[in-house]
């Protein structure tokens, strides 16, 4: 709801059952794809190195969030494009179910991700390796054309996703993100 914002209820019940139809329709035309991959990293005088790329994360503040990890992971998800194409399709018969499936498809990427983090989660916290918080291209003082990088490093080609000039991944309904590699969990270093 605060997607279409709406902060504290107050729909009508026509709208939430529309929302509810939606968000079926959208889970039928998901297809979700991912891949991640771990590299070493240091500091690098105003950013971080990522060790056998070339690549180098610019920022005080990517510097800041991964000083605490010797390794990263750079990881990618998307739902897909058939969610997208679906929903500019419907927005030219009915722009108020448009744009509730646009924002449908937003929350399924993101429940997505959140997924894959538990399942990397669980992969390295079985070694006694926990991970950050998400980082990624556009936080902070990282500028989003690192983006590029990313999806070249990951070979986002294989799984259909390209950035454009303004470094915008299509199909649209697809996060990247860095996750750093501690020794110790977040919460244990007197962070919250």
């Amino acid at each position: 709801l605060l997607y279409l914002g709406y902060r504290d209820g107050g729909i009508t019940k026509r709208l939430s059952d529309k929302i509810d139809s939606c968000m079926e329709e959208i889970l039928e035309r998901i297809e979700i794809s991912y891949t991640y991959k771990k590299f070493s990293v240091e500091s690098y005088e105003d950013g971080v190195k990522v060790k056998d790329t070339g690549l180098i994360l610019p920022g005080n503040d990517v510097n800041k969030f991964l000083s605490f990890s010797k390794e990263v992971i750079f990881s990618c998800i998307t739902v897909g494009k058939n969610i997208e194409e679906y929903a500019e399709k419907v927005m030219d018969e009915d722009a108020e179910k448009g744009l509730i499936l646009d924002v449908c498809g937003s929350v399924a990427v993101e429940i997505a991700m959140r997924e894959l983090e538990k399942k990397l989660r669980a992969e390295f916290e079985a070694d006694n390796i926990y991970l950050s918080l998400r980082f990624g291209a556009g936080y902070g003082d990282l500028p989003i054309k690192v983006q590029n990088d990313m999806a070249e490093i990951l070979e986002l080609y294989k799984l259909g996703i390209t950035v454009n000039a303004d470094y915008l991944l299509s199909p649209a309904k697809t996060l990247t993100g860095i996750f750093g590699l501690m020794s110790q969990p977040v919460k244990d270093r007197g962070e919250t």
